[in-house]
Parts: structure tokens; C-alpha cells; sequence
């Protein structure tokens, strides 16, 4: 039996590399589908292999158990490629011999070819993953590769044989990088993963280490690939990955490596090496973090330092880490409640966003022996917007956070507003000054009119957005008709709709099902069997609006609600597990209160407000400003008794929450329109709403987080 040689060659590169944000993306290259070959069937006897260790220096290649190449060849004057058959490499470990060898009898045409073969073959629908079209040329799909270099052999002017050579050489150009830590504060830091980022979708996927051994590798969207490193590997050892592209501009092919370590997100743009690739070529590249971190190359987050909230603020084109403790600690300390097993399926998952293309990819990093030490990886495209990303274990929602993406940073520079408070509480002590933020959560812009500048919708006590109206206010009180909503979309960009829309004409009420994500649900004894309340199914169903609990329309049960889901009741400056703000900020709180509806001055976080005088918004249907509080947008509510849209008859500004609950309601910020003329002429910092209506919020600084 004869060898099969390879030969690799080894040239030096020197040099270093930035991403952009692109809109307009490549199609990605499609395989042409391979001919039927016909002709006489002789055998091909089993071909003997040399396994070979890898050499760092030489870059020899490992033979594993399982691989296999296939053989073809191009008829005469025709460049379509024939597969004739298959080989699959049995038998064999460490450095000894394995046999490659096939089952079926090669294909076979009367006369001297030069026949070809491919590394690694696999067989989809059809179609060979890597074939040449020509002599010249090598055309490669975007589908992910087993574990191993690409490389293309022949053997020419062969007879029907019982051996053949064949001696390989590679059409791509194999990269390696040397990834090297020292001298900087990462250089303990544990490695699990490495991730290379294309603008275009790869040529060719096959990513591999092997120094260490490579665990798992996956390609996402064709754009990038993730290798998954053993745990004893440490950026104090230089890390050695190799992948085969095609001979493209290099800043075409990889413009960004994240390393994952277990206390960092090591993000490193790679925009120094833009460099024509040269085919059958090999390029070593180094990366040394030291001098990229002092060139600003290098953007570091730390992992273990990661905050908890339940919506994260988060600029376009940039990525947002978060811990899934909560989901673990919310169902330990509600319900006593351990969700999962070691056979659990999990996964982190997109439920909506609000513009197509929002979200460019989301990865869970799972950690198998203690599931409170996971968390997700979402990382957003060029374009604000909101998103819902929920972390779901066998099937069912654990916890869901909100993405807010913007360019508004209220803790660096974005526009806020203060709001001082005379008032002492019923604790006795004295309410703060208020820094509030100059827009609704979730808004996009203060522009009067447009709808991003709404924000989301809450139910009081709950941490998930409910979409706002796509319609402007009515101009008038009795002006009222179909109120969409606005439109969400799966990860495919393809449109949600709600379940039920309210329209409301002389106070009748009209419901349209149209089976879609936001759904309206009604609570009562039999939705709510044996649970003394629906909390469990707000957190497993983020995406539905309950409503009409008894008497009290609260959508938490039928009795009494629960006073401590936005605040703990006894302490005032306290922040909840279910406040939907993000990270040093919070829903406001004025403390305990009762007092008679609108009127009594009691303890409201928007007291700095009473007898002041607000202007009408451009359109007196848009909203308004207040030199206090910044610009409050007309934008309705979501009823406590259906879940649909309305705009109080009085024409009440879209109310804001504030966490400070008052009997079995809770206390809003209530500004109503006049008529005519163009003041307002005064709010009500004290006015009380079922629990179960949805609406806007605006939130406060909270010092104890920062």
C-alpha cells in the first residue's frame, strides 16, 4: 500500500488588525450540485496512512479515526466535477497507522485521468462541501467543516489500480494565530472560548487548536467561529488556533477576536492585518495584548463583575453580558423551586425585538456544574431599538431581560433632570432629590410625535415591557377607534402580532384574536387552579397581560396584591427583584401612603411637581414638556380590565408609575390636558390606578448601585 504525502508549506507574516458596523451583508457563495457518474465499476483497494503528530514548526497534519476524503474527477472538457466515492480513515490512534478505506467500489471511466481527491469530504443533500471547479480555482460553501486543514490531492494519468497516491496540498491559505498574554492583567485569566468574526461569511469554517485540543467548535451565521478551550488552559500559555480561508483581503475575512476567559470578554480588533491572502499559502500571525491594550485595540469587560438588573442599556454595535444568577436565586427564594436537572435543556433565546436585524446574535456560556455561574452573551447591530431575551430551561421561561439599545447614556453625559421633594414620609424622613432620566424606559428619542420617544408599557409590579401603540393620541376625548400595537419580530425578522386589540367606540368593545406573541389573559379561579397568585406564570410568560383579578383588577390574583414586588414596603430606598430598570436606576418611591384620590399632598416622588406649569408639546395630542422632568409623551395606557389600548377620556397624559403602592392600587403621576389653551393647569402627584393597567415609567438614580 502506498503513502499518502503532504506537503505544507510556511511563510512569515508580519503585521497587526478594526470592525465596523456593515448593513449591507454578502449573499453567501452556493455549491453547484455534482453530476451523476456512469461507466465501468472497479474496485479501489484500501489506502495505507501515515498518521503523523502536528509539529507547530512544520504544520503536519493529524489524521483522526473518522475522517474521510473524496475521490473524483473532471471529464474531459468539462469542468464538473464526478464523485465517484468516499474514504474513511479506520482504525488507528497516537502516531500509528490507520487505513482509509471504503465500502462501496470507486466509479469509474474507461481511459487515463488525473483523478482528485478532498479533505475532509462530508456529503449534504447532494453537494461535496469543498470541491475545485478548475485547475485554477476552488469554490467553497459556507456550511461548517469536521475539525481539520482543507487540503486537495491528485494523482494523475491513473489506470483502474489497486493503489493509488495521492499527495495533497491545500487551495486555501492556512492562518495561525499566536495569541500571547504576558505582562498584562489576563494573564491568569482561564480561556474557554475564542471567537472570529468575519464581515463576510467564512470561505472556509474548519477552526482547530492543537496544542490543547479543541473541545467543540461551532459557526454562527457563516460569520463567525467559535473554539471551545479545555479548562486548564491559561492566557499565561500562548494560544495556537489555525483556520483555512480562502484567499480573500484579509480585512475581509477575520476583523475581530473575543476571547472569553472565566473573569473577562476580551474583545480585539484585528484591523492591523489587511493583507492579500496568497493561495496554498501559510501566515503566522501574533497577537500581543499588551501592546494592542495600550494601542486601544483592545475593549475588556469584566465577567465576573457583571451587574444584575433586568433591562441593560446598551449601545449600538456594542455587547451586553448577563448573568443568569437571578432566574436561579428568584425561583429558590419565591417558590422554593429548583428548575433544573443534569439531563436540562437550556438555552438563551430571542423572544422579540423591535426592529428587524436588532440583534445580531445571542450565546448562552452554560456552566454545567453550578447553572447560577452562567450567562448570555447578546451582542446588538448598528440600529437602536428595544429586545426581550429570555433564558429558558427544558422548554420553559426562567427569567427574561430587556435590551435597550441606544445611544442615550444617563450615567455618562445623557441628559437628566433633578427634582427636589419638601415632603417627609410617614418613617419620618425626608424624601431625596430625584435625578430622573430625561425619557421613558425603553425610549428611543424626545422627539414630540414619534413613537420611540414612547417607551414601553409596565404592569405595576412587573419587570417585562409590553409594546406601546402604534397610533398617535386622539385630538379629542370622544375621538377613539383601533389602536395597533407596535410591530415585534422573531430573530428572522418576521412580524409578531397581538392576541386582542381593543377598540372602543360609546363604551362598547369589540375583541380581535389574531393568535400572536402579546397575548391578553383574564385571571380567575379556574386560569389559576391551584396557585394562590400568577406570579410564576408572569415570569414563565413575559409576553402576556393579565388582567381583571376580582374587584381589585390587579393582575398579580383575585385578592389583596402584593405591595413588595417594585419596593420592599418597609424600607424606602430599596430596589426589587422584579423593578424593570437598569442597573443604577430604579422605579421611583415616595414611601407608604394613603390619601384621597388626585388631591391630599402625600408621599410621591413626583411632589416636586405639584403647581407646576407644563407646556403643550408641539401638537397638543403629542405630549408635553416640563422644565423638570423634560418631555412626557401623550401615548395612552393599556387597561386594567382587557389589556388594550386607551387614552383616558379626560385626556390624561400617558401616566407614570412610580413604585409606591396605596391600598390595593398603586400611585401615578397624572397630568391633565386642557380643553383649550395651551397650559396645563396642574398634575396630580397622587393618584391611584389599578395594578393591572400597563403603562409608562421613568426612571430614578439609585446610589446603592453605583
Amino acid at each position: 500500500m502506498k503513502t499518502l504525502k503532504l506537503f505544507l508549506g510556511i511563510i512569515i507574516l508580519s503585521g497587526c488588525f478594526l470592525t465596523s458596523c456593515k448593513e449591507n451583508e454578502p449573499d453567501v457563495p452556493i455549491l453547484p450540485d455534482l453530476a451523476t457518474a456512469t461507466g465501468n465499476i472497479i474496485p479501489l483497494k484500501d489506502v495505507n496512512v501515515t498518521r503523523t503528530d502536528l509539529n507547530l514548526s512544520s504544520l503536519s497534519l493529524i489524521w483522526s479515526e473518522g475522517d474521510a476524503f473524496g475521490v473524483f474527477y473532471l471529464p474531459g472538457g468539462d469542468n464538473t466535477p464526478v464523485l465517484n466515492n468516499n474514504f474513511t480513515l479506520k482504525g488507528g490512534s497516537g502516531s500509528s497507522l490507520g487505513e482509509f478505506s471504503s465500502s462501496t467500489p470507486i466509479k469509474w471511466v474507461e481511459g487515463e485521468y488525473t483523478l482528485h481527491a478532498v479533505y475532509p469530504y462530508q456529503k449534504i443533500e447532494g453537494t461535496m462541501l469543498t470541491i475545485p471547479v478548475s485547475s485554477s480555482q476552488t469554490q467553497i460553501d459556507s456550511n461548517p467543516r469536521v475539525a481539520g486543514a482543507t487540503l486537495i490531492g491528485s494523482a494523475e494519468s491513473v489506470k483502474p489500480a489497486e493503489s493509488i497516491q495521492f499527495n495533497f496540498s491545500t487551495p486555501l491559505a492556512i492562518i495561525k494565530f499566536t495569541i500571547n498574554a504576558k505582562e498584562t492583567d489576563l494573564n491568569e485569566d482561564k480561556l474557554s472560548q475564542a471567537i472570529f468574526t468575519s464581515d463576510v461569511p467564512f470561505a472556509g469554517e474548519a477552526i482547530y487548536n492543537f496544542e490543547t485540543g479543541v473541545l467543540s467548535t461551532e459557526v454562527a451565521n457563516g460569520k463567525s467561529v467559535r473554539l471551545t478551550f479545555s479548562e486548564t488552559q491559561t492566557l499565561s500559555q500562548p494560544i495556537n488556533a489555525f483556520i483555512d480561508i480562502l484567499p480573500v483581503n484579509f480585512s475581509n475575512a477575520i476583523n475581530q477576536l473575543e476571547l472569553i476567559t472565566d473573569k473577562h470578554s476580551v474583545v480585539i480588533n484585528l484591523d492591523y492585518f489587511k493583507k492579500e491572502m496568497v493561495s496554498g499559502s501559510h501566515y503566522n500571525v501574533t497577537v500581543n495584548l499588551k501592546e494592542l491594550i495600550a494601542a486601544g485595540a483592545v475593549k475588556i469587560t469584566p465577567i465576573t463583575q457583571l451587574v444584575v438588573a433586568n433591562t441593560y442599556l446598551v449601545k449600538p454595535g456594542d455587547a451586553v453580558y448577563i448573568p443568569v444568577s437571578r432566574a436561579y436565586d428568584v425561583w429558590k427564594d419565591f417558590f422554593n423551586e429548583e428548575f433544573r436537572t443534569e439531563e436540562s435543556r437550556i438555552s438563551a433565546e430571542l423572544i422579540w425585538q423591535d426592529y428587524p436585524n436588532l440583534i445580531s446574535s445571542i450565546t448562552l456560556y452554560d456552566n454545567k456544574n453550578d447553572g447560577r455561574l452562567g450567562w448570555i452573551e447578546v451582542k446588538t447591530s448598528c440600529i437602536e431599538g428595544n429586545a426581550l431575551v429570555s433564558y429558558i430551561v427544558d422548554g420553559v421561561v426562567r427569567w427574561s431581560w430587556q435590551i435597550w439599545i441606544t445611544e442615550y447614556d444617563p450615567d455618562n453625559g445623557g441628559t437628566t433632570y433633578e427634582l427636589a421633594s419638601v415632603y417627609v414620609s410617614q418613617l419620618g424622613h425626608q424624601l431625596p432629590t430625584y435625578i430622573f432620566m430625561d425619557r421613558n424606559l425603553g425610549a428611543l428619542n424626545t422627539t414630540p410625535g414619534d413613537i420611540d420617544s414612547y417607551g414601553y408599557m409596565y404592569q405595576w409590579g412587573r419587570k417585562d415591557p409590553f409594546p406601546p401603540t402604534l397610533a398617535p393620541a386622539p385630538a379629542t376625548a370622544t375621538d377613539q377607534g383601533l389602536y395597533d400595537t407596535r410591530l415585534l419580530y422573531d430573530m428572522n425578522n418576521r412580524p409578531y402580532e397581538e392576541d386582542k386589540v381593543r377598540m372602543a367606540t360609546d363604551g362598547t368593545f369589540t375583541y380581535i384574536t389574531r393568535g400572536g406573541l402579546i397575548r391578553h389573559r383574564e385571571v380567575n379561579p379556574v386560569f389559576l387552579g391551584t396557585e394562590t397568585n400568577t406570579l410564576k406564570y408572569a415570569i414563565n410568560e413575559p409576553t402576556t397581560l393579565y388582567f381583571g383579578g376580582g374587584v381589585q383588577y390587579d393582575w398579580y390574583g383575585l385578592g389583596r396584591g402584593n405591595d413588595d414586588l417594585w419596593n420592599d414596603a418597609d424600607q424606602e430606598n430599596s430596589k426589587s427583584v422584579f423593578d424593570p430598570s437598569p442597573y443604577g436606576w430604579r422605579i421611583p418611591y415616595g414611601g407608604v401612603i394613603a390619601g384621597a384620590y388626585g388631591q391630599t399632598i402625600g408621599i410621591s416622588p413626583f411632589e416636586g411637581l405639584r403647581g407646576t406649569t407644563f407646556t403643550i408639546a408641539d401638537e397638543k395630542t403629542r405630549g408635553i414638556h416640563s422644565a423638570v422632568l423634560g418631555y412626557i409623551p401623550w401615548a395612552g395606557q393599556r387597561n386594567s380590565t382587557d389589556g388594550g389600548f386607551r387614552y383616558e377620556s379626560n385626556q390624561t397624559v400617558s401616566p407614570l408609575w412610580s413604585a409606591t403602592p396605596s391600598g390595593s392600587d398603586g400611585i401615578y403621576l397624572d397630568i391633565g390636558l386642557p380643553n383649550n389653551g395651551d397650559q396645563v393647569q396642574q398634575a396630580f402627584p397622587v393618584t391611584l390606578m389599578n395594578r393591572a393597567v400597563a403603562t409608562m415609567v421613568r426612571c430614578v438614580r439609585y446610589e446603592k448601585e453605583k
